[in-house]
């Protein structure tokens, strides 16, 4: 943010050189430097007879003339062609008839860039010659002849009374030419004016100088300074408070006018409210009160017709009377009609009954007469049934055809699992068929024709006389050598000797596929060794005995 600064001040006598130096950075500067960066430095209507800019101040220091130096802080949102410009337009609107000189600083932080002018008090006089050194700082003064002796004059609207005058006005060119800039760039403008002057109730800050700004706290200037910005900074927050609680109480004064408003409002409304419901219920009361006693007039003169015996049934179509709230007379499919008393006619005898004295038909439903209603819904209901009765049909019959249709597919399903079935058995029997010949080639007592094949399911129900003490068949082998056909893990031994035994041939299959098998067998053996089927029990009993066997 701007902030608006210039400072006029009387240099001292017989300093005039040294000052230039400190502010260009020229003599003793250039060795042991200076403060601050000097960015820029130039001088104006330096007469022709100087040497140099420090020449000319040099000369100056020795007469003592005087001169005044003038301090401007530059805003800090300036870069540094746009500093040099704004200082040299206030010297060309405010110096341009004095030999000046200035030079742009800025801080070793970069936060406080400022211009140092100092310009001689003589005022520059196009009209005469120009003096020379060793007048150039002496009295100026006019002869008898007009002639004009000495230097330039001093101008008395600095030196003299007017000077306070001449500080306002260059303070005034100081603002106006920062704030033509400072508003082509949108920047907030700055003011000449004390704070008082602009109303602003903030204590003003003093200025703390190069020496204080590097001295911070060991400054006193700068503590000082530091103590009024923390100042005026709770003095803001405190204004900024005050503002917001203002407007806040004017909030609040305005909302509680508006409650107050709005009670009133309500209140008016809630009465209105309720002065319309007693209206209504009044209104609504007389209805029902004419309504009842069409009803029972209705009903009274209803009662009148002859009364059924027959019990309603089936869909139903209540009326009401216009404006009434529980139906007065409902109709049954089967032609019955019920009251509110519960009392049944039939309804062909109380077709013509009207509803009102006046004899209108207003008692009705989708503008027609109840009774021409009553005629087209029952007329409806015989058709929905007809029509019912056709769907239950169809749907009857689509349930046979899918029915017929799922057992043609289970005796579909079942003819090819059988197939299957006669297949693989075909094809275990064959299976079975090629072991035996194998058991019967190895046998050998194929030769000898002693070979037997026993079926073990023809003794199992007629061998339990010969074993109480074990779920197997005694008999599940027959002799030595002979070959056994058993599903059970019993055998006979080579020894003659019924017992069991860990390695057998066991198939399964049915007597009559065994005897299948083994003329199949035979057949392949060219009847060699044939073997035998025994199937009874007793043929094996007899037939272990026959060979010695013990049991």
């Amino acid at each position: 943010m701007a902030i608006y600064r210039l400072s006029v001040k009387i240099g001292k006598p017989f300093s005039g050189r040294a000052h230039y130096d400190y502010i260009s950075g020229d003599g003793k500067y250039k060795r042991i430097g200076t403060d601050d960066d000097i960015q820029k430095s130039q001088s104006f209507n330096i007469p022709t007879w100087a040497k140099s800019d420090r020449d000319f101040w040099k000369e100056e220091e020795k007469k003592g003339d005087g001169y005044r130096k003038i301090e401007l802080a530059i805003p800090i949102e300036f870069d540094d062609n746009l500093r040099d410009i704004v200082v040299r337009d206030f010297i060309k609107k405010n110096l341009v008839d004095y030999p000046c000189s200035y030079a742009i600083h800025q801080s070793k932080d970069g936060k406080n860039p400022h211009a140092h002018i100092m310009f001689s008090e003589r005022k520059v006089d196009c009209n005469r010659e120009e003096p020379s050194r060793e007048n150039y700082f002496k009295k100026s003064r006019t002869r008898k002849d007009g002639t004009i002796s000495g230097g330039y004059k001093k101008d008395v609207s600095i030196i003299k009374g007017n000077r306070k005058a001449w500080v306002l006005k260059i303070r005034e060119s100081w603002e106006q030419i920062q704030n033509e800039k400072l508003e082509l760039y949108g920047l907030s403008k700055v003011s000449a004016k004390s704070l008082k002057a602009q109303g602003l109730d903030r204590e003003p800050q003093i200025h703390v100088g190069s020496k204080g700004w590097r001295m911070k706290e060991l400054s006193e200037r700068w503590l000082h300074n530091q103590m009024i910005i923390e100042r005026n900074h709770v003095n803001d927050e405190l204004k900024i408070f005050e503002i917001e609680q203002s407007n806040l109480n004017q909030s609040i004064s305005f909302l509680e006018n508006e409650v107050r408003v709005g009670c009133v409002e309500i209140q008016q409304y809630e009465e209105l409210l309720v002065k319309e419901k007693n209206k209504l219920e009044e209104e609504n009361i007389q209805k029902m009160a004419q309504i009842r006693l069409r009803e029972t007039n209705w009903l009274k003169e209803l009662s009148n017709y002859p009364k059924t015996q027959k019990q309603p049934y089936g869909a139903n179509l209540s009326f009401y009377l216009k404006n009434s709230k529980e139906p007065l007379i409902t109709i049954y499919q089967n032609g019955v009609v019920q009251d509110r008393n519960n009392y049944t006619y039939n309804f062909t005898d109380i077709a013509k009954h009207t509803v009102s004295d006046d004899g209108k038909h207003n008692f009705t439903i989708n503008n027609l007469t109840w009774i021409t209603q009553a005629e087209v819904i029952m007329t409806s209901w015989n058709t929905d049934i007809e029509r019912i009765a056709s769907e239950k049909a169809e749907k009857q019959r689509i349930e046979e055809q899918r029915k017929q249709e799922e057992l043609r597919r289970r005796d579909e399903k079942r003819i090819r699992e059988e197939q299957c079935r006669q297949e693989q058995q075909m094809v275990h029997l064959k299976n079975i068929e090629d072991r035996i010949f194998e058991l019967s080639k190895a046998n050998p007592s194929n030769q000898k024709g002693e070979m037997l094949a026993f079926y073990n399911g023809a003794i199992r129900e007629k061998t339990s006389q010969f074993s109480s003490s074990t779920k197997m068949v005694p008999f599940s082998g027959i002799i030595k050598n002979s070959l056994i056909i058993n599903k059970s893990a019993v055998g006979a031994t080579l020894d003659g000797k019924w017992r069991k035994v860990q390695s057998f041939d066991a198939f399964d299959c049915t007597g009559e596929e065994l005897k299948m098998i083994v003329s199949n067998v035979n057949e392949r053996n060219g009847y060699k060794g044939p073997l035998k089927v025994i199937d009874d029990c007793d043929k094996l009993c007899s037939l272990s005995q026959n060979k010695g066997l013990e049991r």
